[in-house]
C-alpha cells in the first residue's frame, strides 16, 4: 500500500509537469502529455471509460488516425477526449466533461485524465 501511495504522489508529481487545466466560466476540462501514440493512448481512454462506467455515445478519428476522440456519457455530465500524436512517442489528450456549457466538470475530467495516464 505504501509502494501504490508513494507511486501516485510521484505521478502526481510528473503530471503537475505536463497537465495542465482550463479555467473560467463552464470550464470542465484538463490537459496533458501522456506516453504513447493516438492510437495506445485512445485505447487506454476507452478502458478508463469501461472502468468508470462511461456509456461511450461516438468515437471519430481524423487526420489520418493521428487525432481520435471518445464520446461518452456519465450520469449527467458529457465527457469528450481528444487524443492527438505529438512529438515522439507521446500524444496530446484533452478532456472535457461537463453538464452543460456553462457548468463543467473539471474534478471529473481530472479524475479521467489521470487513469489514462496510469494505464500508461
Amino acid at each position: 500500500m505504501k509502494k501504490k501511495l508513494a507511486a501516485f504522489a510521484l505521478f502526481l508529481g510528473m503530471l503537475a509537469g505536463c497537465a495542465s487545466s482550463t479555467s473560467g466560466p463552464g470550464a470542465g476540462a484538463a490537459e496533458g502529455i501522456v506516453k504513447g501514440n493516438a492510437v495506445h493512448v485512445s485505447n487506454q481512454a476507452k478502458a478508463v471509460f469501461q472502468q468508470m462506467d462511461i456509456h461511450v455515445t461516438a468515437t471519430s478519428t481524423k487526420n489520418s488516425g493521428n487525432q481520435r476522440q471518445i464520446t461518452g456519457k456519465y450520469g449527467d455530465s458529457d465527457v469528450t477526449v481528444t487524443v492527438e500524436n505529438a512529438q515522439g512517442a507521446t500524444s496530446n489528450v484533452k478532456v472535457d466533461a461537463s453538464k452543460n456549457v456553462f457548468n463543467g466538470n473539471q474534478s471529473l475530467a481530472q479524475e479521467i485524465l489521470l487513469r489514462i495516464v496510469e494505464q500508461a
